[in-house]
């Protein structure tokens, strides 16, 4: 699931830009060449397997059963060529994305007639322009893309007048 592209655009929608997925694989590290080494690597070094243990309590019967059940998993997902040692290796998706940052304010620039300089408020496709006037001229400001749509903004305009 959490390797999934459908999945992780879901997870993530909107709040993204520019999402990127490569599918890499990792091999164990060479001094682990057989499955109760690999088993005891995991159960000291991987968040999740560290936490099935701790769960056990001290229950020996039971870590006993659970070293028993990733030993003969590890046996049997070993590839071997021959006699060499055992190497596994684990897949895994690698996935980049940018942050989307929003303007967390909508703010309409007006005109003391109550329009933009355009003659409309200055919103444009989703993305909400800062307007001011100085001594050195005329200034804009575009903030990042902020889904509009689905949103209740009529608690969130300020006009600013110049």
């Amino acid at each position: 699931m959490w390797g999934r592209e459908s999945h992780l655009r879901e997870l993530f929608g909107a709040g993204i830009t520019e999402p990127t997925f490569e599918r890499r694989t990792l091999a164990t590290p060479a001094q682990i060449t057989t499955p109760a080494a690999f088993r005891e690597f995991f159960k000291s070094n991987y968040g999740p397997t560290i936490a099935v243990y701790n769960s056990l309590g001290a229950e020996p019967g039971q870590q006993f059963a659970l070293d028993q059940d990733l030993e003969r998993f590890l046996t049997n997902s070993a590839a071997r060529i021959s006699d060499t040692p055992a190497r596994w290796e684990m897949e895994y998706t690698l996935f980049t994305a940018v942050r989307r940052k929003p303007c967390l304010h909508l703010r309409l620039v007006t005109s003391a007639g109550g329009v933009g300089l355009s003659g409309r408020p200055a919103v444009r496709c989703g993305r909400v322009v800062h307007r001011h006037s100085s001594r050195s001229g005329f200034h804009a400001r575009h903030c990042d893309p902020f889904p509009l749509s689905g949103h209740d903004l009529s608690d969130t305009v300020e006009v600013d007048e110049f």
